[in-house]
């Protein structure tokens, strides 16, 4: 196994209680900083024992989901193959957002998968204006995950390839939700 690069709908965001709490950091701070990552009107937050939690409201895969991925794929490689075909056909016939979650925790396909080992230091600005950093901890459902990658200071390329996919959030408001992230 190695370091890929996934693209992505971000399923849910962990963050520790603990880590919060050691850091001084207030909720509404964390979550303008999150905004700028991913649309959070399409999530849920709520906390349980030591994590605080955004999860994706279902119902933003319904509807046209399933057109949005099949225009990933197309996009990606111009027309759709065996397995892009399966993954797009099983989706359809998921009738809850709930279930395309499901199907993507089953990881039966490469083109469509639960990722949750993906972590990343956020930045939190402060009301003084000084940042801090804390962990977090994201579940993605990646339809792209490419090749052995090794990069430095990749940053910048990620945002880029977000915002280029974000253009589409007014036929594809789930692009609120999409993350690039390095994978091991």
């Amino acid at each position: 196994m190695g370091t890929h690069l996934a693209t992505g709908i971000i399923q849910k965001m962990l963050m520790s209680k603990k880590d919060i709490e050691r850091q001084a950091l207030q909720m509404q701070d964390i979550e303008e900083s999150l905004r700028k990552e991913l649309d959070l009107s399409h999530y849920v937050c709520s906390e349980k024992d030591d994590i605080v939690s955004w999860k994706i409201k279902p119902e933003i895969l319904e509807g046209n989901f399933a057109e949005f991925l099949e225009t990933q794929f197309k996009m990606y490689k111009g027309a759709l193959d065996k397995e892009e075909r399966l993954v797009i056909d099983e989706i359809k016939e998921a009738d809850t957002g709930d279930k395309i979650i499901e199907l993507a925790k089953k990881v039966r396909h490469a083109d469509f998968q639960m990722i949750s080992h993906l972590y990343e230091s956020l930045s939190v600005k402060r009301p003084n204006g000084f940042s801090d950093r804390i962990d977090i901890q994201y579940y993605m459902m990646a339809f792209f995950i490419n090749g052995k990658i090794i990069m430095e200071c990749y940053g910048n390329i990620m945002h880029y390839f977000e915002q280029n996919n974000r253009l589409q959030v007014e036929k594809y408001p789930v692009v609120g939700c999409l993350k690039t992230m390095i994978t091991s």
